[in-house]
């Protein structure tokens, strides 16, 4: 079983902010998430689940939300999070500020190597 969620965006989250931050995908007009109970089911299958529920959008989407993204990803999902500018800003800050990789929030998205 899954839950279809569809968020309008634009307004005030369309804008950008004075202090840059870490909000990806300003352009995007929806936010199409799945969500599905791990419980009594693979996590494999759950994922794949999630790619049959998206696939009809696959062809408009401008990229991913950290937010939505759970358990450990690996590089190519973790990709189109951030541009490119982004993730290194992300990155540099990581490895001054935790070098120790204790804040695991990111799913390991901005630890250098």
């Amino acid at each position: 079983m899954c839950v279809l969620s569809m968020r309008h965006l634009g307004g005030a989250f369309s804008r950008v902010p004075e202090v840059p931050n870490a909000v990806g995908h300003k352009e995007a007009a929806y936010l199409l998430c799945v969500l599905s109970r791990l419980e009594g089911a693979g996590e494999e299958a759950v994922r794949a689940l999630h790619a049959k529920a998206l696939s009809p959008a696959e062809d408009r989407m401008v990229g991913r939300s950290l937010n939505f993204l759970y358990g450990p990803q690996d590089e190519e999902t973790r990709r189109p999070v951030f541009d490119q500018g982004t993730t290194a800003r992300l990155r540099r800050l990581s490895a001054a500020h935790d070098p120790k990789g204790l804040l695991r929030f990111n799913h390991g998205a901005f630890r250098a190597g």
